[in-house]
């Protein structure tokens, strides 16, 4: 995990991958 390089992507596909925790952390 980059974090910083792939901040926004990675969130996004992290989000993709939770799905409600995703939701929870926006």
């Amino acid at each position: 995990m980059v974090g910083t390089r792939n901040a926004t992507p990675s969130r996004r596909e992290m989000a993709a991958r939770v799905g409600s925790e995703g939701l929870n952390e926006r």
